[in-house]
């Protein structure tokens, strides 16, 4: 269990860690005047080759699709965000492109099914989570 708890705030540092913006790459943001939704790309290369960072914001809150990227161009994180908390489905993954771990995530809680996987993509564990609390664990 404490496993899991470490893991999950792993993750969500790692995650908003990934926020910052850094120097050594171009910002890009498109704006979409109706919804005030802004697309953010950020680059580790100022030639704008290899991506970091795409998420979509409003505000100044993560809404929407936010990926993060190795700099080998494999994707490392897929979360959904509204209104600046996770909200759906957040999938963490191996710089190989294998699954490390999947999580459902409403409204910033941890909500339903966190599955744990072996890096050769076979379950190791999954737990299940309603309003941020376990309520179910299986392993494997």
């Amino acid at each position: 269990m404490n496993r899991i708890l470490i893991s999950s705030m792993f993750f969500l540092s790692c995650l908003y860690s990934q926020q910052q913006l850094s120097s050594e790459g171009t910002v890009f943001g498109t704006l979409n005047n109706n919804t005030e939704i802004r697309i953010i790309k950020e680059y580790y290369d100022d030639h704008n080759i290899s991506i970091k960072i795409e998420r979509t914001v409003k505000g100044n809150m993560n809404h929407g699709i936010y990926r993060d990227y190795y700099e080998n161009g494999q994707i490392r994180t897929d979360a959904t965000y509204k209104n600046g908390a996770l909200d759906g489905s957040y999938t963490f993954y191996h710089e190989n492109g294998e699954i490390y771990v999947q999580v459902d995530y409403k409204k910033g809680d941890l909500d339903g099914l966190i599955t744990f996987y072996k890096p050769n993509g076979k379950v190791l564990e999954k737990v299940l989570y309603k309003d941020g609390a376990p309520v179910k664990k299986k392993s494997r």
